[in-house]
């Protein structure tokens, strides 16, 4: 049987309802009220970066696209609900829907669940996203074969469960899954793609990747301590699949400062 090229995007880290993540232009909520008026020029500027992927995926030809948790923001119950553009969960969900759209019309949608401190208690905003958008849920991970390709993947939002070396996670998860597959106990993946971390990064060893998307949110006030570190990486990846071979392609944009911009006093 003939091996068919297959072109993914990898989306994940939305955080729609945010101050300091992508929202849509033009979004009003049932009574009419303009919620895209409090965006601030630097959410203007993601969503710049947005339009930007979206028409890459276009070019690229991408038949298929991974959403990889934590689209939306949540009630941020942390918070009181500051930071939020609205707290209704129902207005953000339609709002990442009307984000995601353009990327996911026409295509292939896979979609796993986030965070729990990124969704609800009562329902699964990912699932109904995942089904609004023509796609299938997967629930806290997938394992996807790419038809055309013989080749199988892993997607998942991800934990935070990292050390300080990051890459370390990376290589270790690898070990477990290669010999969990040795004791035949779970599916042989070719990658690995997960989020979560709002950080990049590639591991790339001579049997198999392991992908850490970039999010679409800039960094808002959590840890001061950790500020340097904990800076996002801004963007997306397409993976390009012929046969066995997986080609990983990072998009990272120009960072945005809205919540530590610098300021004149």
């Amino acid at each position: 049987m003939a091996r068919k090229k297959r072109i993914i995007a990898c989306v994940g880290d939305t955080h729609v309802g945010s101050r300091y993540s992508l929202f849509p232009e033009g979004f009003r909520s049932r009574e009419g009220n303009d919620i895209s008026a409090q965006m601030s020029e630097e959410q203007f500027k993601l969503l710049e970066y947005w339009q930007d992927f979206v028409k890459r995926a276009d070019d690229m030809g991408v038949d298929t696209v991974f959403l990889l948790g934590d689209l939306i923001q949540g009630s941020h119950r942390a918070e009181g609900s500051r930071e939020l553009l609205t707290a209704d969960l129902d207005e953000q969900m339609e709002a990442a829907i009307k984000l995601l759209e353009p990327l996911c019309k026409g295509r292939k949608v896979a979609a796993v669940s986030g965070t729990k401190y990124h969704q609800s208690f009562d329902m699964r905003v990912h699932k109904l996203i995942a089904e609004r958008l023509g796609g299938k849920y997967f629930g806290r991970m997938g394992n996807i074969k790419l038809k055309g390709t013989g080749v199988k993947v892993r997607i998942l939002h991800g934990s935070s469960r990292a050390s300080i070396y990051r890459s370390s996670v990376m290589d270790r998860e690898i070990l477990f899954q290669r010999a969990a597959e040795a004791l035949k106990k779970v599916p042989s993946v070719k990658a690995i793609i997960a989020a979560h971390w709002h950080w990049y990064a590639h591991l790339e060893l001579e049997d198999r990747h392991w992908i850490q998307v970039p999010a679409w949110m800039a960094w808002f006030p959590w840890e001061e301590t950790g500020y340097a570190r904990m800076q996002p990486s801004i963007g997306g990846v397409f993976l390009t699949v012929t046969s066995d071979r997986i080609e990983v392609e990072r998009v990272i944009y120009a960072q945005v400062h809205i919540a530590d911009k610098v300021e004149e006093i």
